[in-house]
């Protein structure tokens, strides 16, 4: 639509802008705002398509790298597409540094979501028991329910029930929490 050229036009010339100033942040704003712009029908398409023309090119030495390529990742294996360098993405951005090190965890989140996708299930369950510890740690319930959740979907897959089960249960005690807590 025409709302999303200027919008999306925008985005790129404020992060080219701060981009000459200050690398690190430039990285950082088009990290996260690649990463919502996922969620927004009318910028998905653009988000795509940056996420495919830098996937090539991105430096994995900083969580925001990392993170883009997570989002990269993420995007070949919600198309079905290059399951491989979909799969190296995601090493590349787990096996560097933990990607538990951004403040929110959604990096990691999303690469054990990936993994599960390419149904490298056993990769995936390794890695929701340092999620889930990260959540108690911080005191995020709701990391701690999107992990125990994506970890039941994974031992489903499995054919692993009642560990699927267990893990379901911890997550809707974890969402009754939550619930509870709003509700007061």
């Amino acid at each position: 639509s025409s709302a999303t050229l200027p919008r999306s036009v925008a985005w790129g010339d404020r992060i080219e802008r701060v981009g000459r100033a200050d690398e690190a942040t430039a990285l950082r704003l088009e990290a996260h705002l690649l990463g919502w712009a996922r969620f927004d029908a009318e910028l998905y398409p653009m988000a795509r398509q940056r996420l495919a023309a830098i996937s090539a090119d991105i430096a994995d030495d900083s969580p925001d790298g990392r993170y883009l390529c997570v989002l990269a990742a993420s995007e070949l294996a919600r198309a079905g597409e290059a399951p491989a360098r979909a799969r190296e993405l995601v090493r590349r951005a787990l096996d560097i540094a933990p990607a538990l090190s951004d403040e929110s965890g959604q990096a990691y989140g999303m690469a054990l979501a990936v993994l599960l996708t390419l149904d490298d299930l056993d990769a995936a369950v390794q890695g929701y028991p340092d999620w889930l510890d990260d959540a108690s740690r911080r005191g995020m319930v709701f990391a701690a329910m999107r992990a125990s959740t994506f970890r039941a979907l994974a031992m489903l897959r499995r054919g692993e029930l009642a560990e699927a089960e267990a893990d379901a249960r911890t997550a809707l005690d974890a969402a009754l929490s939550l619930t509870h807590e709003l509700a007061h």
